[in-house]
């Protein structure tokens, strides 16, 4: 008898020990939505864009390109055509003859060239006169005001230059040679005067 009552008092005690393991955790106040493992849905620092550069000019495979900037009869350049982007044809201005000038130059993209008549040499065209100006320093047939006449060649290079040939003056104390400019601007005509007195390229009045 007694020995069941040590029997039923240690099964008791061994009971209450199983109980007070399996209690409840205590509330720690964590949201429900806390997660066990790190959310990479929703990271805590952005993901830095990465960019990439392109260069600033595409290169163009099929090109035409002018070293002397296009259609310049004045300077002696190359053509360059390129093809898949390699080199396939350079061509030079050059004088066919004497009298011919072969330019080359770029057109839509394509090589072509043109046959120049003009003084010819080294590959590009002599500057030749294009036109000629006159002026008339006293405004024109004008014997009681002294002047002279000024001419100015433009040439095909765009250049010019400027000479003085020729002034009123007096060929005698009772004449004088005026020179006034054509009409056209291509030179100059002259007429004599009879005057009182001449003096110092004038008629005196």
């Amino acid at each position: 008898m007694r020995g069941w009552m040590i029997f039923l008092v240690l099964g008791v005690l061994l009971f209450a020990g199983c109980a007070a393991n399996v209690s409840e955790p205590a509330d720690t106040g964590a949201a429900d939505e806390q997660y066990l493992f790190p959310d990479l849905s929703a990271p805590d620092t952005e993901i830095p864009e990465v960019s990439i550069s392109t260069p600033e000019e595409a290169l163009v495979k099929d090109r035409c390109e002018d070293s002397d900037g296009g259609f310049e009869i004045h300077e002696a350049g190359a053509v360059t055509l390129y093809e898949d982007g390699q080199e396939k044809w350079v061509k030079e201005d050059f004088c066919y003859d004497s009298d011919t000038l072969y330019e080359y130059y770029c057109e839509d993209g394509a090589l072509t060239h043109d046959a120049i008549r003009c003084p010819c040499s080294y590959g590009v065209c002599e500057p030749v006169i294009s036109f000629t100006e006159c002026a008339d320093s006293d405004g024109g047939n004008e014997k009681y005001i002294k002047g002279d006449i000024t001419i100015i060649k433009h040439y095909t290079d765009g250049t010019f230059t400027e000479e003085t040939p020729v002034e009123d003056h007096c060929i005698s104390n009772v004449e004088l040679i005026e020179y006034f400019c054509k009409t056209d601007g291509s030179g100059w005509r002259k007429y004599i005067y009879t005057c009182v007195f001449c003096n110092n390229g004038v008629c005196s009045k």
